[in-house]
């Protein structure tokens, strides 16, 4: 069923009720505040698809049989829709207003044999006019009090059926991943590939240069902690080194100190003349002066053959004429971007479970049905 706009859908031939009855029944809708939907100002060929939509934007049909309503294909048709459209319960409720149930079993419909589906209708809890023989008012009136019997009921059992779906679908995420407390980097496999092909890690007798640029804040640092993590193993020397000295010392101080604490570390990998002699996986992060790095280098005679080095910038130019090549970190993509933005509103669980088993347009349209899960 559609989004639904209207409480009520008035089915009726207006030859039979349109004059006195449908006046009376439209009347007590308005004062009960029922928004309803009847065809007063419509003509039939223009918009025979505009009843059939309204339908199934509508929460109840109100099926008015009466003594002429089979002359009418357009009445027969607003019904089998309806049938199409809703499951058995209240959500059809036919009105008898001047026939007997056992006059509609009667009527006989050829069009492609629809009869048996149409006759389902008499199955329903109707209301019958020949109850209330004296007055036409009160018969309207018992009608609108079913009618809002039926709506509190229907929408009683749509806002728990919501509260059971959205428990399922959270019980069911929660059992089929294990919560990972740590912030996601959206485009991890990708990016991370990308950077080993221009390090050519496939060639190690290669010696390799690259920086890794981009803005602040578009997974730099992530990008070049996880391929250090990954590409490791395939080291007997690896650092990731920061610079974490001070901003506010004076330059020759700070790159005294800073080669200080680079040689140390490097010391603290090479205790044996195999590792010194090896080829080193380095990462420098975090350096905002190109002559920082430059110290660093010195002769580079550190450099074993094949070594990798990664430098982490935030501007280009800090790594122009000391690398081989630059990997700029790319924006997000459109399905990479929801995942981000979900994670964000949504959490972890969410993000994890729909974006490994859909598409992005699939997820896009499962989120708008959680979207009206929760209002």
């Amino acid at each position: 069923m559609g989004q639904l706009k209207y409480s009520v859908f008035l089915c009726f031939r207006g030859e039979d009720v349109r004059v006195g009855f449908l006046s009376y029944l439209i009347g007590t809708l308005k004062r009960k505040s029922i928004k309803y939907y009847v065809d007063y100002e419509e003509t039939r060929g223009e918009v025979m698809e505009i009843f059939l939509r309204r339908i199934a934007e509508s929460r109840i049909v109100l099926v008015i049989l009466s003594p002429k309503f089979m002359e009418s294909d357009w009445c027969i048709d607003e019904v089998l829709k309806a049938l199409e459209t809703r499951e058995a319960g209240t959500s059809i409720i036919p009105v008898f207003y001047k026939v007997s149930v056992a006059d509609v079993k009667g009527w006989n419909i050829v069009k492609q044999g629809d009869r048996d589906k149409f006759i389902n209708v008499t199955k329903r809890l109707g209301l019958r006019s020949k109850d209330y023989p004296t007055s036409e008012a009160d018969f309207v009136n018992k009608i609108v009090e079913e009618l809002e019997k039926a709506l509190t009921k229907l929408e009683t059992e749509e806002e728990e059926n919501k509260l059971k779906m959205k428990q399922a679908i959270t019980t069911k995420m929660k059992q089929a991943i294990t919560t990972n407390t740590t912030m996601p980097f959206f485009g991890t496999n990708k990016r991370v590939k990308q950077l080993q092909e221009k390090l050519m890690m496939g060639i190690p007798t290669h010696t390799r240069l690259v920086g890794v640029v981009g803005m602040k804040g578009s997974g730099k640092t992530n990008l070049a902690e996880m391929f250090f993590e990954e590409g490791k193993c395939y080291f007997l020397r690896h650092l990731f080194f920061r610079d974490k000295i001070g901003k506010n010392m004076e330059s020759g101080a700070k790159r005294d100190l800073l080669v200080q604490q680079f040689q140390k570390n490097l010391l603290k990998i090479s205790n044996t003349e195999e590792k010194i002699n090896s080829k080193l996986l380095l990462v420098l992060d975090d350096f905002s002066d190109k002559e920082d790095i430059i110290c660093l280098f010195g002769d580079r005679g550190w450099i074993t053959p094949g070594s990798k080095i990664v430098i982490v910038a935030s501007d280009k130019s800090l790594v122009e004429g000391l690398v081989d090549d630059t990997y700029v970190v790319p924006g997000l993509n459109e399905k990479e971007g929801l995942a981000c933005l979900s994670y964000h509103a949504f959490g972890d669980v969410i993000t994890r479970y729909f974006l490994t088993r859909y598409s992005f347009l699939k997820t896009r349209e499962i989120y708008k049905d959680i979207k009206n899960l929760t209002k």
